[in-house]
């Protein structure tokens, strides 16, 4: 048997944004997945995405993260969801925090 040492590279973002299109009805929509050196909250909030639909507004997010490898393999290692409609920013911060302080604690934002 052999053993492949692959190295850590990142992470991908997927999951479904939660919108209000242009009629005002609220709708659900696969995010385009985008990749992050670092997790950090901030980024994670700038890539939530409506994958090109165009929208009203994104209300909220079910994120999945997956560290990513080299060779293309992919963990899941974390999912939740982010009601950014209901939330003030420094309670979309915190839950943007939860999900990187799983990761990478040293980047966490206060």
């Amino acid at each position: 048997m052999k053993t492949i040492t692959v190295e850590k590279i990142g992470y991908i973002i997927k999951g479904y944004a939660v919108l209000t299109d242009w009629y005002n009805q609220r709708g659900y929509i696969e995010m385009k997945p985008f990749r992050i050196k670092k997790l950090t909250s901030k980024q994670l909030k700038e890539g939530l995405n409506d994958n090109g639909f165009g929208c009203q507004s994104i209300d909220g997010a079910e994120v999945h993260v997956y560290e990513e490898y080299e060779r293309g393999v992919e963990e899941l290692v974390d999912s939740k969801f982010i009601n950014l409609s209901k939330m003030s920013k420094k309670e979309i911060k915190k839950a943007c925090n939860e999900i990187v302080k799983v990761f990478q604690p040293e980047l966490v934002e206060i």
